[in-house]
Formats: C-alpha cells, structure tokens, sequence
C-alpha cells in the first residue's frame, strides 16, 4: 500500500508539474481582435484584419510602420519556444517579432535585461554585412551580436507570403532561429535571462502592410517531465532494496 500511495504522489506530481506548463503557454489567433495586446507608449495599434489569415478569419494587419504592440507573458527562466507566422510583401523594409525580458517582470518594467527577434530588418551589426535577399535575427545581450543575417546553409530567403518564424531558447541556453523549420541562425554565448513578453510590429517607419497570425509561445516540458522519470527511477532503486 505504501508503495502505491509513493508511486501515486510521484505521478500526481509530474501532472502537476505538465499542467502547470500548458497553463503558462499563451497562443492568439486573433479571431477575438487585439484584446490580448496592448499598444506601446507613443506607437500605434495593429488592427484585426480579414485581408489575410494564415488561418481561421483574421490576423494582425501592420499597416503603418509606427504600429507596435506587446503582450505580457508568464516568466519563461528556462528553454522556450515562440512561434510567430508573418505575412511578408516586398516592399516592407522592417517585419519582426520580439521576445523580451525585463528586470520588473513585464514589458517596461525594469531595466531591460534580454531581447530576441526574427524577421525582416534592413541592417545588420554583426557578421559579413547585411543580406537584402535573407532574414534577420537579434540578440541583444551581449550587445556585439545585435542584428544578424539569418543565413545558415539551407536557410530560406525572403519571398512573398505567410512564413514561419520560431525563437528557441534550449535547457542550456543556445538560441536557435528557424525559418520555414529551417535552422537559420545559432547562437550559443547568448545572455540568460527571463523571458516576459512578446512584441510584433516594427514600431519605426516602413513600407506597406504585413501581417501577423498564430502567435505561439510555450516553455518546453523537457526538464519537468526528466524530473518526474527520475523520480519514478529513484522509487525503482528504492523498491529493490527493500525487496
């Protein structure tokens, strides 16, 4: 019976452990409008839009280069994975994503201590100059990678329609860039740090619309569900010595 009541709290804590992850995980469609965002001081709002949908109804239509807008999110101290899909046009010169971590705990609150991006942007700071034909990735700390070129071999380049953009934070804090699933971009010296919000929109002057839909952000499971297995092994090991 005690053996039982021990592997049965094991489990109860490993599914606490999972739902606790699905509950921080935050997903927008925006069939619902812009009511999970909120603009940033000074900027202007995306709006919902029918124009194009990656899919359901709507998406975000960036239709000017001042809309900005953020969303804050749980504190995500580990490995993550964001997911944003954009539709791209030819004539816009900046289209991105961010996600960012504050010292406070929310967007402006505190000092900012970590900011990731993907999409399009029209310089780079570092490596062999900047790629008008690939798409661009930041790290912000430590400030000497800045911007880059996402233009590992087989990355894709830029082209008309919907693409898929994904930030990866892994348990040993390497930060991966895919487009289109494409590893495009690595970086392994990156400055760890809470992750607390999401931001999409360029927020500086450019050139025609863009789109934003099926915004996905979630912690990975990994390292919770590696406790738990090691938990049912550690009740194993035990159960053999009493035996």
């Amino acid at each position: 019976m005690k053996k039982f009541l021990c592997l049965a709290t094991i489990l109860m804590v490993m599914a606490l452990a999972c739902s606790t992850v699905s509950a921080a995980s935050f997903f927008d469609g925006f069939e619902d409008g812009m009511l999970n965002w909120t603009t940033v001081t000074g900027k202007t709002v995306l709006d919902q839009s029918t124009d194009r949908a990656f899919s359901g109804t709507y998406s975000a239509r960036m239709n000017t280069g001042t809309d900005y807008m953020y969303h804050n999110l749980d504190q995500y101290t580990g490995a993550f994975t964001a997911t944003v899909y954009i539709y791209m046009q030819n004539t816009v010169t900046r289209t991105f994503f961010e996600m960012r971590g504050y010292s406070g705990g929310s967007y402006l609150s505190g000092s900012l201590n970590q900011c990731f991006a993907l999409g399009e942007y029209d310089s780079v700071h570092s490596g062999s100059g900047w790629k008008n034909s690939k798409y661009q990735a930041r790290v912000s700390d430590p400030s000497a990678i800045g911007w880059m070129n996402a233009d590992l071999a087989g990355a894709p380049g830029r082209s008309l329609g919907w693409h898929k953009f994904t930030i990866e934070r892994t348990a040993a804090n390497v930060v991966n860039f895919y487009v289109d699933d494409f590893l495009s971009q690595t970086v392994s010296n990156a400055t760890a740090g809470t992750i607390n919000c999401i931001l999409i929109g360029p927020g500086v002057a450019t050139n025609g619309n863009s789109y934003y839909d099926n915004v996905f952000v979630a912690p990975e499971p990994g390292s919770l569900l590696a406790l738990g297995t090691g938990l049912i092994g550690l009740f194993g090991i035990i159960r053999r010595k009493r035996a």
